[in-house]
């Protein structure tokens, strides 16, 4: 099967998706970025002027490959772990975790079928704060720490492993609040994540030593 030229997630732009949210501008992907291989990243603004981020995505690519039923698959099962996760940790009021505010789908059949989920609106993340700053205060280096750890512990104590911390993943909210984000590679106990039998789940780039060598924790 070919791919089409541009997948329905990529022609967003002044659609307007359920519970009233139009897509205003495209968020580009930025050079080095890693992860978000099948997603793509928009602004969304609501009836009233509210700003969200959304991560839509489809079935364009994964269609093509040379098995798509389990590609199709594969990007199903990470979508719907991904959402019900984010559900349990705003039910949960982790407040450390960026906040999912809605979820969705725009069309019915694999060709333009767009799986999407509506984030609070975040002012960048710490890997954009610190190339960007010309100087990085002690006090917002020890604040933001503490708020990843924050962050952490709260996924804990509901058996949750994030899996993929790094820089890109620590959002920042204004210059005094940050919030982890991106739970598509966490593990949860006693359930079997689609990625479960990875050996690194998240970014390589960013996983302990001891991992990348194949030796104990």
């Amino acid at each position: 099967m070919a791919a089409t030229a541009v997948g329905p997630a990529k022609r967003l732009l002044g659609a307007v998706i359920p519970n009233g949210w139009t897509v205003i501008a495209e968020v580009p992907r930025k050079p080095g970025a890693t992860g978000g291989r099948f997603s793509h990243g928009y602004i969304v603004e609501s009836s009233s002027g509210k700003r969200a981020f959304l991560k839509a995505l489809d079935y364009s690519d994964a269609a093509a490959g040379p098995d798509p039923a389990l590609q199709i698959k594969a990007i199903t099962d990470t979508y719907v772990f991904e959402r019900d996760l984010l559900v349990t940790c705003r039910d949960k009021r982790l407040n450390r975790i960026v906040r999912a505010i809605d979820d969705g789908k725009l069309g019915s059949s694999p060709n333009d079928l767009v799986l999407y989920l509506v984030f609070e609106l975040a002012d960048g993340d710490v890997r954009q704060h610190v190339v960007s700053a010309n100087k990085i205060e002690l006090a917002w280096r020890l604040r933001v720490l503490h708020q990843i750890a924050t962050g952490l512990k709260q996924l804990h104590s509901q058996s949750i492993a994030h899996q993929d911390l790094k820089p890109s993943n620590v959002l920042l909210f204004g210059s005094e609040d940050s919030k982890l984000a991106d739970l598509g590679r966490a593990a949860v106990k006693g359930y079997n994540a689609p990625h479960e039998a990875l050996t690194i789940a998240g970014d390589r780039s960013y996983a302990p030593p001891e991992l990348l060598y194949h030796r104990p924790p």
